[in-house]
């Protein structure tokens, strides 16, 4: 072939008509021929290959211009301009050079090769000084970080980009322990993940998966085709998600997530609103409603109603919980597309429970409400029977005049048309009227005629009087007057007295009187005499209960009132009031306890500041009671109707609402425990490496019951194959984080 080769001290030479003489050199013409054959002599051409030492650097050839630059143990190969190997490196190429880097490779025309133990390949592929086990392959790739690579035209690895892998035409990857694999995809944030035609991680820790996909949040995720998750900590997954509040997330496609800590699952949401929620399609949540749930297709929200109190009947009833804000509020529907809640379990039923009830509790509820309409209804009867004339046991009333009225405070009417108006007033009988204070008027059309209490001194005993009030059995304005009959006889002071007593009095007074006439009559001739006569008379008439205001009639010889208490009255035969303050009006009547008032024959009064008109077994009707209208006043069988009717709506919408309560807390609940499931079948589901001394960065996700869970995982094998490592972090549609670290050891 005409060609030499020359080899001194293991060194090899070949050159084109060139020759080089060396002590002890050796020609071969034969062992190299099908080698230079194969590759080509022109094109090896002023080639250098040096396995060991050299004395020379420099190699010069006839034709064109070669340099040639070899260190010991090191690979140049490379015609016109020349290539440059050092430190056990290869050169292959013009203008290859691995300067400066130890055990690198540079192939390809003004590839560089370094760093220490990298590999350059491709047309001006560059790995600079600093990228210590640095690759790159492809036309204008570059890696300037340690361990970095960069696989594709234009690939690039920078100086940031510490173990970083830049792959596809123009993929760039900026942030150590990064990778950017797909054209135009640029990872530039650290420990981030761009995969996908012009996909883009910049924040911290962040991963793009798909076509245009963007996580420019710290922490962020955008998976599908033009996902963005902007957001620090924020999730994008679908088609054309867009996720800028932090701590937010999307899955469905095209979905909008403007606020913060909130979650969409599903098409064509959006949730401008804070720590909001959103399950199904075309669902809106606006900014003035943080905290909303909105579950359903189509559902829609508005702002809560609070209500923490409730007025029946005059009572005030307080509900349980907290007053809702305006974002409160959990939807499953809209107006005329609602939704039943199925499958709760029931809630607890007390005044500070707030759980929901089901269908069963208001089943029980409903069935004792119709017991209550059953005991109505019979009440109802019974009250019909009265109003027809038949009265209730013990207790009767006629009349179709107007009702009783009592105005006065703690006062008391019984009769068609009784009118108490006086404070601590009681009128009883059709048209009694007790215009004063403390006045006590029986019997109808009697009246105080606005007499109360009074102070005055008592003729002939001369003693100071102070009344409480008046008590009345007629109206002498009317001249319609009644006997007091059954009057016990006094035995206090200020007692009432019978005519019994009166015809005892005016007897002694008569012989009394009797006696001093004739002493009178004697001395002065007897004019006293007449008069006395005409007294006596009087006093017979009185006797017999014929005239007079006060008329008694006791056929009988019935036992005298025992007015026995402090302050007592007894009126009527046998009639007894032993308690302080007392007042027992009838034949046998007992005021047996202090500030107690016993009406009507053989009524008793037991119980301290009480009013009897019966006894056990003999009980009475009070009739033509007016409407209470003080928390103290009796009321009337209208009142009691109204009332029961007024209980029995309130109690239907306390249960309804309570039941409302319940289907939201279990609804809550059971989305809880099944994102919190999803999030487990997640972290379950990554892989780990299989290979020695390997690690892996791994995604799972999981599925609960309409919930879903995002898990993220790294794991490591031992190069013994004996431990694995494994670390892994979750988040799911309740916007719950669960983290995980485990290690094991094989045997």
């Amino acid at each position: 072939m005409g060609n030499k080769y020359k080899i001194r001290k293991n060194l090899l030479l070949v050159g084109y008509k060139n020759y080089f003489l060396f002590k002890k050199e050796i020609i071969i013409k034969s062992i190299f021929s099908s080698i230079i054959s194969f590759l080509s002599v022109p094109a090896l051409a002023g080639t250098c290959i040096q396995i060991d030492k050299i004395d020379s650097d420099n190699v010069m050839g006839s034709g064109a211009t070669t340099s040639v630059r070899c260190d010991p143990n090191s690979i140049a190969i490379g015609g016109g301009n020349g290539a440059t190997a050092e430190k056990n490196g290869i050169a292959i190429g013009n203008h290859a050079n691995t300067t400066g880097g130890y055990n690198s490779i540079a192939l390809g025309t003004d590839t560089s090769a370094l760093g220490d133990n990298s590999i350059a390949m491709g047309h001006n592929s560059k790995i600079t000084h600093d990228a210590q086990q640095g690759m790159t392959f492809g036309l204008n790739s570059s890696v300037s970080g340690e361990f970095g690579i960069a696989i594709g035209q234009r690939a690039k690895a920078t100086n940031q980009s510490y173990a970083s892998v830049a792959i596809g035409e123009s993929a760039v990857v900026d942030g150590s322990f990064s990778a950017a694999l797909g054209p135009s995809a640029k990872a530039d944030g650290p420990n981030t993940i761009a995969l996908g035609y012009y996909s883009h991680a910049k924040g911290v820790k962040s991963l793009a998966l798909g076509s245009y996909a963007s996580a420019t949040g710290n922490y962020g995720v955008a998976i599908g085709n033009t996902a963005k998750a902007t957001g620090n900590k924020s999730i994008s997954i679908g088609f054309g998600n867009t996720v800028s509040g932090n701590g937010s997330g999307a899955i469905g496609d095209p979905s909008t997530v403007s606020g913060s800590n909130s979650y969409s699952l599903g098409n064509n949401n959006t949730i401008e609103a804070n720590n909001a929620f959103a399950i199904g399609n075309d669902i809106t949540i606006p900014s003035d409603l943080n905290g909303a749930v909105v579950l359903g297709n189509a559902s829609t929200v508005e702002a809560a109603n609070p209500t923490s109190s409730t007025t029946l009947n005059g009572n005030n009833y307080s509900f349980a919980g907290g007053a809702p804000v305006a974002g409160d509020v959990v939807s499953v529907g809209k107006a005329g597309a609602e939704r039943q809640l199925t499958h709760m379990a029931a809630g607890r039923l007390s005044d500070t429970s707030t759980d929901g009830v089901n269908g069963s509790q208001l089943f029980a509820t409903n069935t004792e409400v119709n017991k209550l309409g059953t005991r109505m209804t019979n009440v109802e009867a019974a009250v019909n029977d009265m109003n027809a004339g038949n009265g209730v046991k013990y207790y009767r009333a006629n009349s179709s005049k107007a009702d009783a009225s009592a105005s006065g405070t703690d006062s008391l009417a019984m009769g068609a048309e009784a009118t108490a108006s006086g404070n601590n007033a009681v009128a009883m009988g059709t048209g009694a009227e007790a215009q004063a204070k403390n006045s006590v008027v029986l019997g109808s059309g009697a009246s105080d005629n606005g007499r109360g209490a009074e102070t005055y001194t008592g003729q002939y005993s001369g003693a100071s009087n102070q009344s409480v009030g008046t008590v009345s059995v007629g109206n002498a304005a009317t001249g319609e007057t009644r006997t007091i009959s059954n009057v016990a006889d006094g035995r206090l002071a200020n007692d009432a007295v019978n005519v019994r007593q009166l015809d005892g009095a005016v007897a002694e007074s008569k012989r009394y009187t009797d006696d001093a006439i004739a002493h009178a009559s004697a001395i002065e001739g007897g004019s006293y005499g007449r008069r006395m006569d005409k007294a006596e008379a009087n006093i017979t008439a009185l006797r017999q209960g014929t005239s007079g205001i006060i008329q008694v009639k006791d056929t009988n010889g019935q036992a005298s009132p025992t007015p026995t208490g402090n302050n007592s009255l007894a009126a009527g035969a046998g009639a007894s009031a032993s308690g302080n303050n007392s007042t027992a009006l009838g034949n046998g009547a007992m005021a047996k306890s202090s500030n107690s008032v016993a009406l009507g024959a053989s009524s008793i009064a037991e119980r301290d500041n009480s009013v009897s008109v019966g006894s056990k077994g003999h009980e009475r009707q009070i009739t033509h009671v007016a409407a209470a209208t003080q928390g103290t006043d009796a009321v009337n069988y209208d009142q009691l109707k109204n009332s029961l009717a007024n209980v029995g709506a309130s109690s239907n919408a306390y249960t309804d609402r309570h039941v409302n309560q319940l289907r939201d807390e279990m609804a809550r609940q059971n989305k809880r425990l099944s994102s919190g499931i999803a999030s487990v079948v997640a972290m379950a589901n990554l892989p780990q490496p299989v290979d020695p001394d390997a690690s892996m960065i791994s995604m799972g996700i999981g599925t609960y019951h309409s919930e879903s869970g995002l898990a993220l995982g790294i794991s490591h094998r031992s190069e013994n194959e004996r431990w694995v490592t494994k670390a892994s972090i979750s988040t799911n549609t309740q916007g719950e984080w669960s983290l995980g670290i485990g290690t094991g050891y094989q045997f």
